[in-house]
């Protein structure tokens, strides 16, 4: 998945446009800080990768895909993980 949104990003620097795009590593709660940080950088488009958890292992452990789908004030792009 890593390798996936790694090509997504170059290919969006390559574009002829320049858009305005970054990608940050930080620690934490990541439900709490990629919407955080989303909206202190008014982004337009959130990209992040899910592993396609289901059932038990879902409630338990969480879905932060999920989460920031339900809560980011923009558009949220999930790639899926490829098992």
């Amino acid at each position: 998945v890593k390798n996936e949104i790694d090509q997504l990003f170059f290919r969006l620097l390559n574009r002829k446009q320049n858009p305005n795009i970054a990608k940050f590593m930080e620690e934490g709660d990541p439900k709490k800080l990629i919407i955080e940080v989303a909206s202190n950088w008014k982004a337009d488009l959130i990209v992040i990768a899910s592993h396609n958890r289901t059932g038990i292992r879902k409630v338990l452990v969480g879905s932060v895909a999920e989460s920031v789908l339900h809560h980011a004030r923009c558009p949220v792009l999930i790639i899926p993980s490829q098992k």
